[in-house]
């Protein structure tokens, strides 16, 4: 640990010291570190995810204020034979936070009857559910809050859960609207929300389609209306009583699949032959094509490794089936003689169909790839890695299917590793921060979440190294953005430049390539070499495709972006935010510790924000990704004393990356730490006002604790808002009552850590003299010399049991000595609080922290003045006590943290 960095460790500690509390542990600091990463088991994690309070009442207040808000119609579908499981459907109903116009029930299988009861209906929306299934409290608020946000959309659908014997359980987080999968499985599920005149335009649903009638009424939405006609609301708000898969293998679901998915793809005019799916319900598209197969230039970047590149070619000219292809060996600047003796010998075959691209010096992947562009023959291009081999003749006929699809812009290929695990099928973004491979090391049969490995689908992006893209596409999109993503997440970019330009990216299983990671492992130290610039890439990739990154539409923002393969999101159900936009202020707090500090500053204010309907968000005990900032919606950042190197550097990524509001906040006026603190050779070093300068120079305000603070602050920023500290009313609003007089002698008290030494040192002759007239009672820290005067000496707690500990002293009388220092000055009355809250009558310093309008008896700093005062209070202990309820409800009714205290907190943590 460097000197600096053991500076802000050691801030950390000076804060739980002048708290009275025990510092967390390494090993508690690593837990709670797993605690954020760590995907919870889905029964908690959907029962956390409820609103407060506070955020119910802002989302009531503005469905108030909505203009010309949808109605809806409910449709139970019911068979008349369970009226238990049509009692829970009904009961959900009535819970709705926005009601339903109209609640009919309907037998599931007559369509016709259902269709009636649409036509008949006056209701802008339909809504079916079966009975057994429930929606969530939310669920007909988000549909009108969808509907009214966007109002192309014509059918919506959910994501789902199963109702087990214990509670919820087997989520199925669905992607956005996905043609490639709605064409391989009817994926939507059996309840859909729907515009109903846009039903009766389309002419209803068609009896004939049995329990998918729904999924052909999708299929014709998007046939008319395009994909952006169907909504996803991506959280769970229907719970079925009937497994989703159950479902599907039903005898009047799974037998009409083809005949729906046959019946769309005709009225498309789309050649095609169905084949059966892995599983019940499912099927494979294969895209048939007229005329004479289209040339294909396929381009590899030769590299230096010659073992890899006689590999690729002889499994890419010797095991591909397709007839019309071209190899464009891209020779950039390789070193090694054998590669460079190897396309010598390519070059004097003269074979048009086998070529060598000539650069005159190294370039970037993207670069090398753009610049083969002038010598390409072909309609198609399939970008190749060198560590790519294939694994069987079909592969590239299977690709071809897609591409030569007019909606189809970008194809991919399922990529295993060597050892025959996935190493790519498809590109999440926003995974690990930027975009990585989805389903990487899944073994080979492993059908992965919602069957997707087994499944063609659309996906955002592919990887770079097999992407297969059309000429004109190509060009629409101007190729590669070498400039900015010149080694990495140029695929990517391709891939979205081609989405906002109309075209569809596929991913397919039924093309497989083996890719050899063992190469990728063995370039650290090219990978070392290109750290930074890679760095700058993933900046870029966030400045540019951030949208995208936060809500990929191919996966979940359920779903976790920190691990693979498709968990549950770690942070989604704590700061569950189900809304079109949010209803509240959005913030992320980080405080600096898990001590007093931190939860008087920033923790406890934020949770009384949340409770009371201020502001909405997270704790976080780590720095977020960039797109995890964004995808938690924030408005604010507050950042508690982070002034460390990386926190610099973290803060540093916000500003650029990030749009919220970045708030500093400090409570102790750090660069003045009294010479007789325990921490005074630690923190005071000649770095510290240099960091503290450059930190607060990345934010955009500086929240401080007192006004004389914030007049010795008042150079380093030009926006410093005051909040004085209050006292969290769920902490000290309601202790135990303290009992007076238990003791033969009255109990007279101090509280403290090890940097209050120089404080303490004040009284010391007062404790000594005074110890047969009083017991001492400390709590927290007492010096070896006084400990043969102190009665009862209790060590810190918690932070989280500290007010009932100090409550439980039973103290007469507390006292809080300061010394007159400059740190002392800039100091709140907290600790007076603290005591008053407990109904303790105080003796404190008279100096400026402690000069307020609170009832307690101020002295001067000599033995004389603290002698006479102790005693006058020991004189008349009525009357003490009387003084002790005075300051109790003094503390009760103006400095706890509820009312315009809290809003006064929310307003300075938030942008003007």
């Amino acid at each position: 640990m460097t000197q600096e960095q053991a500076v802000f460790e050691e801030s950390a500690r000076v804060d739980a010291e002048n708290t009275d509390v025990e510092p967390l542990t390494e090993g508690d600091r690593d837990e709670a570190a797993a605690d954020v990463v760590e995907a919870p088991p889905y029964i908690s994690w959907i029962a956390r995810r409820q609103l407060s309070d506070g955020h119910r009442e802002a989302a009531i207040r503005s469905m108030q204020a909505w203009q010309s808000p949808p109605s809806v119609l409910v449709l139970v579908l019911d068979d008349d034979s369970d009226p238990l499981a049509r009692g829970l459907t009904l009961a959900s109903l009535a819970e709705q936070l926005y009601g339903a116009r109209d609640v009919q029930v309907c037998p599931p299988g007559d369509v016709h009857e259902i269709s009636n009861a649409i036509a008949a209906s006056e209701a802008d929306w339909v809504q079916l559910v079966h009975a057994g299934d429930t929606l969530d409290t939310l669920a007909l608020y988000l549909l009108a809050d969808h509907v009214r946000t966007s109002p192309e959309l014509q059918v919506i659908y959910s994501d789902e859960d199963t109702i087990g014997p214990e509670g919820f359980q087997d989520p199925i987080f669905r992607p956005d609207v996905n043609l490639d999968l709605l064409r391989s499985v009817p994926y939507l599920g059996r309840s859909l929300a729907l515009r109903r005149t846009r039903l009766l335009e389309l002419g209803g649903f068609d009896e004939e389609h049995g329990g998918l009638y729904l999924h052909d009424f999708v299929l014709r939405v998007i046939e008319a209306d395009g994909l952006p006609a169907v909504g996803h609301i991506d959280d769970v708000t229907y719970h079925a009583a009937l497994p989703f898969a159950h479902w599907l293998s039903r005898s009047d679901v799974a037998p009409h699949s083809a005949a729906v998915l046959g019946a769309h793809l005709d009225r498309l005019g789309v050649a095609h032959q169905l084949h059966d799916g892995p599983f019940m319900g499912s099927h494979r598209v294969e895209y048939l094509h007229d005329g004479v197969p289209p040339l294909v230039s396929v381009v590899v970047t030769a590299g230096n490794e010659f073992g890899k590149l006689t590999v690729l070619m002889e499994s890419l000219l010797g095991n591909t089936r397709y007839p019309a292809f071209e190899v464009v060996l891209v020779d950039n600047g390789t070193t090694n003689p054998a590669v460079r003796n190897y396309l010598d010998g390519v070059t004097a075959m003269g074979n048009p169909a086998l070529r060598v691209h000539r650069l005159d010096e190294h370039a970037p992947r993207a670069t090398a790839a753009n610049a083969a562009y002038g010598s390409l023959r072909g309609e198609y291009f399939l970008f190749l890695d060198v560590n790519v081999g294939v694994l069987h003749a079909e592969w590239l006929e299977v690709m071809m299917q897609h591409a030569r699809r007019p909606e189809v812009g970008v194809v991919g290929a399922r990529m295993h590793a060597p050892d025959s695990s996935v190493d790519s099928a498809g590109v999440i973004l926003g995974l690990g921060g930027t975009a990585h491979p989805a389903f990487r090391g899944e073994g080979a049969t492993a059908p992965g979440y919602m069957q997707r490995l087994q499944l063609d689908q659309n996906y955002s992006a592919v990887g770079a190294e097999c992407l297969l893209v059309r000429r004109d596409v190509f060009v629409v999109v101007d190729g590669f953005s070498d400039g900015t993503f010149p080694n990495h997440y140029h695929a990517v970019d391709l891939c979205l430049k081609a989405r906002e330009a109309g075209f569809l990216t596929v991913w397919t299983p039924h093309a497989r390539v083996m890719r050899d990671t063992r190469a990728i492992a063995g370039q650290n130290a090219f990978a070392q070499a290109l750290r930074q610039l890679s760095e700058n890439e993933h900046a870029n990739l966030n400045r540019r495709w951030q949208t995208w990154m936060v809500r990929d539409p191919a996966y979940n923002r359920n779903l976790s972006i920190l691990n693979a393969n498709f968990s549950l999101n770690e942070q989604r159900h704590v700061a569950w935010q189900p809304f079109a936009k949010p209803v509240l202020p959005r913030a992320v707090v980080i405080p600096g510790d898990a001590f007093g500090c931190g939860h008087y500053r920033v923790r406890q204010p934020f949770a009384s924000m949340q409770r009371e309907g201020y502001m909405e968000g997270l704790v976080s005990e780590r720095y977020l990704l960039p797109v995890e900032l964004a995808r938690a919606e924030a408005d604010t950042v507050v950042l508690q004393r982070q002034m460390g190197p990386s926190q610099r550097d973290r803060v540093k990524e916000m500003k650029e990356l990030s749009s919220a509001f970045r708030v500093f906040e400090l409570d102790d006026y750090l660069t003045h730490i009294p010479v007789k603190s325990a921490h005074y050779k630690t923190m005071k070093t000649p770095d510290l006002p240099k960091n503290l300068r450059k930190a607060l120079g990345m934010v955009d305000r500086f929240v401080v604790s007192t006004e004389p603070l914030a007049e010795q602050m008042s150079h380093l920023h030009s926006d410093i808002r005051v909040i004085k500290n209050r006292l969290p009313v769920d902490w000290w609003g309601s202790l135990t009552p303290s009992e007076r007089r238990v003791s033969k002698k009255p109990r007279v008290g101090w509280g403290g850590g090890s940097s209050h030494r120089g404080d303490l040192e004040l009284i010391a002759d007062v404790i000594r003299d005074l110890a047969d007239e009083v017991e001492w009672v400390f709590l927290g820290m007492c010096p070896e010399k006084l400990r043969p005067y102190v009665h009862d000496f209790q060590y810190g707690v918690q932070i989280e049991l500290y007010p009932e500990k100090m409550a439980s002293l039973n103290l007469d009388l507390a006292l809080a000595p300061l010394e007159d220092n400059i740190f002392n000055a800039c100091k709140s009355n907290l600790r007076l609080m603290e005591y008053g809250a407990c109904g303790f009558p105080v003796v404190c310093s008279d100096i400026i922290c402690y000069r307020d309008d609170l009832p307690v008896t101020r002295v001067k700093n000599r033995y004389r003045d603290w002698v006479q005062a102790i005693r006058m209070h020991l004189s008349d202990l009525d009357a003490t006590a009387r003084a002790g309820d005075e300051l109790q409800a003094a503390i009760h009714r103006d400095y706890m943290l509820t009312g315009q205290h809290l809003a006064d907190w929310a307003k300075a943590w938030l942008p003007d």
